[in-house]
C-alpha cells in the first residue's frame, strides 16, 4: 500500500498549497477553494479504489470487495487488513506471486504511512483555517457594500 500512502501525501501537499497560498493571497474565494479541495479528494478516491482492488487481487480475493470501503465501519476493518496482511507466496488466479518485501521496504512503507497521516491531518486543519479566513473576508466585503441607514 505504498502507492496509497504516496497518493495521500500528494493530496495533502496539494491541499496544503492551495489552502495556505491561494487562500492567504485571496487568489480563490470560498466556493473555488471547496471545489479545488473536493476535486483533489475525488481524484484521490478514484486512485485509492483502483489500488485497493489491485491489493485485493494480490491477496487472492475478488476485487469487487473494494466496494466495501465506501462504508466507513467496514473500511475500518478492511483497511488494516489490506495494509498488514502478507499476500500468498505462490501464484494465484490473479497473477504471479509478488516479490517478498525486505525490512527496509517495510520500514519505508510504515514511515510513509505515518507521514501520510500527519500531512493529511495538517491539510484538513489548513483547509478549515482557510475556510474561516475566506468566509470572514467575504463577510467583510458584504458589510462594506451595505448602504448605511439614514
Amino acid at each position: 500500500m505504498v502507492w496509497a500512502s504516496t497518493a495521500f501525501v500528494g493530496w495533502a501537499l496539494l491541499s496544503l498549497t492551495v489552502c495556505e497560498w491561494f487562500a492567504r493571497e485571496r487568489v480563490v474565494d470560498l466556493e473555488q477553494l471547496n471545489f479545488i479541495v473536493s476535486s483533489f479528494g475525488v481524484l484521490l478516491g478514484i486512485l485509492f479504489y483502483g489500488l485497493s482492488a489491485r491489493r485485493l487481487r494480490d491477496l487472492n480475493m475478488p476485487p469487487w470487495l473494494v466496494k466495501l470501503l465506501a462504508f466507513p465501519v467496514l473500511a475500518l476493518i478492511l483497511m488494516p487488513y489490506l495494509f498488514l496482511v502478507s499476500g500468498p507466496q505462490a501464484e494465484n488466479q490473479y497473477g504471479s506471486a509478488p516479490r517478498s518485501s525486505g525490512i527496509i521496504k517495510i520500514f519505508g512503507a510504515v514511515v510513509l504511512l505515518f507521514l501520510a497521516i500527519n500531512l493529511s491531518f495538517a491539510a484538513v486543519l489548513s483547509y478549515y483555517k482557510a475556510r474561516t479566513v475566506l468566509s470572514d473576508a467575504s463577510r467583510e466585503e458584504v458589510s462594506a457594500l451595505r448602504v448605511p441607514a439614514c
